[in-house]
């Protein structure tokens, strides 16, 4: 798998964000999502496996310890979106789920990015 951080900072109410994008170099791994667009959303297997890229838009809490993955899209070659959802707890299935920062993963290397360092406590006299 390639990743890639396309965009980073904090949003306009001052939540750190990242987003990564996941291409498949791992048929297998592609051949398991597509599977999942087929039978989970209904897409024809043509549809799902013209599967490309995964684009992923990750929330992080202020102290950059969590992530929540805030919007998941599935994309072909030409970058046209196949499915895409949005984790904004209007329901049960989009709730965001906030999970520890895994450094070496994709979201812990936004993470350092995104996240901005603590402010330094003032010097003692």
């Amino acid at each position: 798998m390639l990743w890639y951080i396309l965009d980073y900072g904090t949003k306009e109410d001052g939540t750190p964000f990242a987003v990564a994008r996941r291409y498949y170099t791992n048929l297998e791994i592609q051949r398991y999502t597509a599977e999942l667009l087929t039978e989970k959303f209904g897409y024809s297997e043509e549809l799902a496996g013209s599967l490309y890229f995964t684009e992923y838009e990750f929330e992080y809490t202020e102290d950059g310890q969590q992530f929540a993955v805030t919007y998941l899209g599935h994309y072909d070659m030409m970058g046209n979106e196949i499915h895409g959802t949005f984790y904004d707890d209007s329901s049960e299935d989009t709730s965001k789920v906030f999970a520890p920062i895994e450094p070496n993963h994709a979201s812990g290397r936004a993470a350092a990015l995104a996240v901005p360092p603590p402010a330094p406590s003032p010097a003692r006299r």
